[in-house]
């Protein structure tokens, strides 16, 4: 009982620590749909890069949206990256009524890349805008939407004194369906949003990585430069990734939210979001059995001991209560689609969670690899091509950095 109490004294110290974090960093609180377009801004060219593999299901809906966007200088690129189901009949129709559709058509894939990653490389080689703007075949966009981000870029490049902002990241609204969904999606970014502590993400000189597959924006000039797609040719977790390396080279990043204007179904259901993250989730922790296990029996000792602790201990019930009243303020001030009566769901999100990760451990470790969208990517090429550092990672980073008494990078 004495450990489990500690336990708590720990977890209560470092939920209040990041309640101040928030409270004093509030920047990230930046909303896509409070931006006004209407102020005249001499807005830079962008060029739009969707990767798609067999995305029939979503891809016109979505890639409509993307068509009907009120921007000046915009070009869209589809690359087709060997799709096998009407993906091909959707963009030939599409091409046909819209003339400011490029598709380029992949038929085989490089040794040593990533599908998504050698997409995104073919797409954006013939690009000769100043931005370009990865996004994914499945994400809904307002026809303001792009007009409002770039806004916000060009007046954040001037107030902030930057001669540019190298990267822009928005995260989306995530479609939900049911109170079900919304617990399970809601703890599985609210442990996204600590993990990486995205409230800093607009901090000047912060180094936590910002990324989404929704909405990427990077300089072209920057990505070309610093090859960072050839360094990411392995990288699962490609989105974050990029935001990793824009920030260890030097670049400006920023990030947004979007209330309803940027929107995505992330996946079909609970077992869908299960299914969906066998890719990343494993990945997330550098590949690391010790670090996923660990993570996983940190966070359901705090769930189990809970009660013990609250019922036969003096201090106890105050430490609980004020983890509480922290995790519902975290809830309420995170992501804008979270609600905060979602905190009732906090067990059963991370139930599912927990089934996530391992099954992402398991098929890592059956498969010596990943297999996605009938390839096979082997567990050594995937090691080797890491680049993301895991939350475990960037913490012994810090503690080396503190040890050293030299400046935090995480």
């Amino acid at each position: 009982m004495f450990l489990c109490l500690v336990f708590w004294t720990a977890l209560t110290t470092v939920l209040l620590n990041f309640v101040w974090s928030i409270v004093k960093h509030r920047s990230f609180r930046a909303i896509l749909e409070q931006v006004d377009p209407s102020i005249l801004e001499e807005l830079p060219s962008v060029s739009i890069v969707i990767p798609v593999r067999n995305e029939e299901k979503e891809l016109e809906r979505a890639l409509q949206s993307v068509l009907n966007l009120d921007y000046p200088q915009l070009s869209i690129t589809v690359v087709n990256d060997r799709s096998t189901d009407g993906t091909s009949e959707i963009l030939k129709k599409l091409q046909k009524q819209n003339t400011k559709l490029r598709v380029v058509t992949n038929k085989s894939l490089p040794e040593g890349w990533l599908g998504k990653v050698w997409a995104m490389k073919v797409g954006s080689e013939a690009c000769q805008s100043e931005y370009i703007l990865f996004t994914d075949a499945d994400v809904r966009y307002h026809p303001d939407a792009l007009k409002r981000a770039m806004t916000y870029l060009v007046r954040e490049r001037r107030t902030s004194n930057q001669k540019t902002v190298t990267q822009l990241c928005i995260l989306p609204k995530i479609d939900l369906k049911g109170r079900l969904e919304s617990w399970v999606f809601s703890a599985f970014f609210m442990l996204l949003f600590l993990g990486l502590r995205l409230w800093e993400a607009n901090r000047p000189y912060a180094k936590a990585p910002v990324g989404a597959g929704a909405f990427n924006l990077v300089e072209a000039s920057f990505l070309r430069e610093h090859q960072l797609l050839e360094k990411l040719r392995m990288e699962v977790v490609e989105d974050l990734s990029l935001g990793y390396l824009v920030r260890e080279l030097g670049g400006v990043a920023r990030a947004m939210q979007s209330d309803s204007m940027i929107e995505v179904r992330y996946q079909e259901g609970i077992w869908g979001l299960v299914r969906g993250t066998e890719k990343n989730f494993f990945a997330g922790f550098s590949y690391s059995y010790l670090q996923a296990i660990a993570s996983l029996f940190l966070i359901w000792i705090a769930l189990i001991s809970a009660l013990p602790v609250a019922v036969e201990t003096s201090l106890g019930p105050w430490l609980v209560v004020t983890c509480l009243a922290a995790m519902v303020f975290l809830y309420r001030n995170s992501l804008s689609w979270i609600q905060g009566q979602d905190i009732v769901g906090i067990p059963v999100g991370i139930f599912f969670f927990s089934i996530a990760l391992i099954r992402s451990m398991v098929l890592f470790l059956m498969n010596d690899g990943i297999d996605w969208r009938d390839t096979h990517y082997s567990s050594q090429s995937l090691k080797a091509g890491r680049v993301l550092p895991s939350p475990w990672d960037r913490l012994k980073k810090q503690w080396n950095a503190i040890a050293r008494w030299d400046e935090p990078r995480l």
